[in-house]
């Protein structure tokens, strides 16, 4: 009996890609690979794109790392892994990852150094989070396969380690579901308002003479697929709501595209404590200077904000908006206190014991997270409890979004053979407890709650 093929996952990261789809090639050339010198171990069971939005490529990948009911065994990247400013797929994945690959890495490289000098510029990122291995490749179709072929063979094993278990574990898994299905009738009841019913099995009507018996079923069997289209054909619409964004979201599907209402961060802030400076042209902060204002993070605490003025500085805190006309900000560590207040309950002058110091330096500008107008979840997507959805769509000020109402499901199972479960007693001559319902009813809610 062949093996579970393993499942892969595709994120493709390009802003340009996620604009326009049919810009990216990068899927067909990975596909050609996992067919061709995968050994038929592998199925792409999805693949997405992504922009370049660290936020956004680490909500992928824990959707699929953490949350898919699938078992998703390897995740590929492509793209975001050079030197440019918007490259931020090494750095996304590196905070993800339980377990680092260094092997896989050294791999990947080696094969590029052989076909060009320039793979010194790619920084590729291989580990494991949870139970599935995950690999970032190059965003060029030539350099991702090329990377790819390079470890291709060795992945299945590094899979199934990840994963703790071996082929064959995998192959039992996979088919103790139908285990014992055959025992029983069972129906699965699906919908929004109308009922669906698709009957999966069924037993001969022993009440019939012997001339009215079928020798047959009298129902064909299905496919899968035919099954599916059965469901898709007679499942009424999805019905449109608005649903607030709090914790019952969890579980919902997006009508629409959401988009930011506001920058993330609102305003200019500092990430260290210390002191917002107005950098004179030659970069020189040596000496020592007036403290003439405080800034605190939390909102009201501050002084009225006044203009900063070269040759002034103000204390400000991780997190407080800067003063007007501060362009950067000096951390406590590079000073040294000189004064303090006659009350002794401020500095008075600092010393600044740091040199060449630039604009911009440790400050958060406006909207250099996520601003406003930016997409930030996808018509289509799951809001989970575990994907920050819900957090996410905080942070940008959205209060309500469209979503699916949620399909109510009906699990039956008939026979007279059938008892329940837990009834007391021995099992008399014929009879068999049912084990359908209190399989399936607690796996489709452990999937949503998965998933939710």
């Amino acid at each position: 009996m062949a093996e579970a093929p393993l499942k892969v996952a595709l994120l493709i990261v390009s802003t340009t890609a996620a604009k326009d789809p049919s810009t990216d090639s990068s899927r067909a050339a990975l596909s050609s690979v996992l067919e061709t010198e995968g050994g038929g171990k592998w199925e792409l069971i999805d693949a997405k794109i992504v922009p370049d939005v660290v936020v956004q490529i680490q909500r992928q990948i824990m959707l699929w790392a953490d949350v898919a009911a699938e078992g998703v065994n390897l995740i590929v990247t492509t793209g975001g892994t050079g030197f440019a400013t918007s490259d931020n797929t090494p750095e996304a994945v590196s905070a993800l990852l339980h377990k680092q690959a260094p092997g896989l890495v050294h791999g990947m490289l080696d094969a590029s150094l052989r076909v060009t000098p320039f793979a010194m510029m790619s920084r590729p990122v291989a580990g494991v989070r949870n139970k599935t291995v995950i690999v970032t490749l190059p965003g060029s179709p030539k350099g991702a396969k090329e990377n790819l072929e390079a470890i291709i063979k060795m992945l299945p094993h590094a899979c199934l380690q990840a994963a703790g278990v071996d082929s064959r574990t995998l192959h039992v898994q996979d088919t103790h579901i139908h285990m014992h299905m055959h025992h029983t009738t069972t129906a699965i009841t699906t919908g929004m308002g109308t009922d669906t019913v698709i009957a999966m099995a069924t037993d001969m009507e022993i009440s019939l003479g012997p001339s009215r018996r079928s020798r047959e079923s009298p129902y064909p069997m299905l496919s899968v697929d035919e099954a599916l289209q059965k469901i898709q054909e007679h499942t009424p619409a999805p019905e449109i709501i608005v649903s607030k964004v709090d914790t019952s979201l969890t579980g919902r599907v997006l009508v629409e595209n959401v988009s930011a209402r506001e920058h993330v961060p609102g305003f200019r802030a500092s990430i260290v404590d210390g002191y917002a400076v107005v950098v004179p042209k030659d970069g020189k902060m040596n000496g020592v200077f007036p403290v003439v204002s405080v800034s605190h993070a939390a909102p009201g605490d501050s002084e009225e904000a006044k203009t900063l003025k070269e040759g002034e500085i103000a204390r400000i805190t991780t997190g407080a908006p800067l003063p007007p006309g501060a362009t950067s900000v000096i951390m406590v560590e590079d000073t040294v206190l000189k004064t303090m207040t006659d009350d002794g309950k401020e500095e008075k002058e600092v010393e600044i014991i740091v040199d060449g110091v630039e604009e911009g330096e440790n400050i958060r500008e406006i909207g250099s997270d996520i601003k406003a107008e930016d997409v930030v979840l996808s018509k289509g997507e799951l809001v989970s409890a575990v994907g920050g959805e819900i957090g996410l769509l905080a942070a940008v000020g959205v209060g309500e979004v469209k979503t699916y109402r949620k399909p109510v499901i009906g699990v039956l199972s008939t026979g007279d053979e059938i008892v329940h479960h837990d009834r007391p007693g021995d099992l008399r001559l014929g009879e068999v407890r049912d084990t359908n319902r209190i399989t399936l009813i607690p796996w489709n809610r452990g999937r949503q709650a998965g998933q939710a």
